[in-house]
């Protein structure tokens, strides 16, 4: 494991672990939690990944499965062009309609429990990194669209004062997870690695 960034932080500190699927990252941030919990210094913590079951995103995972059943049943024939217009405009809308929905859960999680609720320690499995970097990956979008949209999160999240970057190989992550392909589990190495460099 390495130590990325290590920052002084008087009213709050954020500490967040990062790496691929299976690196340990939630063995290590929930130990993290019950030491700190031990010696009663009142920490939080937060799975990233728990926004996607958010009420919204359930929605539109609805109706994206209910546009990707009519294509295969051969509607996409008889109303080609209404149903390429819906999976387009459903295409384009749902990345931006994820991160707005990952910016609430930031707010909810970060912003409003350490400045309104003064939350001094925070422990966060995953991070909003994770979500756009799969965004920026999954819909392709540009370059420069991904670092307005983590310029956006740092103004509402901030940056973490401590990151832990997992850093395994996907091979020992795979044994780790076994459902896991190794080329998913490559590509994703790569990202993060790079990732850690920009925040």
């Amino acid at each position: 494991m390495k130590i990325i960034k290590r920052e002084k932080m008087f009213n709050g500190l954020i500490i967040c672990f990062l790496g691929i699927d299976g690196s340990g990252k939630s063995t290590l941030s929930r130990y993290l939690y019950k030491e700190f919990k031990q010696r009663d210094l009142d920490p939080s913590y937060t799975w990233w990944l728990e926004g996607e079951d958010s009420l919204l995103r359930r929605l539109f995972r609805r109706l994206g499965k209910q546009n990707l059943k009519s294509q295969s049943n051969n509607t996409l024939k008889t109303n080609g062009l209404k149903n390429k217009l819906i999976y387009k405009i459903f295409y384009n809308t749902y990345p931006w309609i994820v991160l707005l929905d990952y910016l609430r859960f930031t707010l909810l999680n970060i912003t409003i429990p350490k400045k309104i609720y003064n939350k001094k320690l925070m422990i966060f499995d995953r991070f909003y990194l994770d979500v756009v970097l799969a965004t920026y990956r999954d819909f392709n979008l540009s370059k420069s669209s991904l670092y307005k949209i983590i310029g956006i999160f740092k103004i509402f999240a901030g940056t973490p004062d401590i990151i832990f970057f997992v850093d395994v190989s996907p091979e020992t992550a795979l044994s780790r997870k076994i459902v896991f392909v190794s080329i998913y589990l490559n590509n994703n190495y790569g990202v993060m690695s790079w990732v850690t460099t920009i925040v």
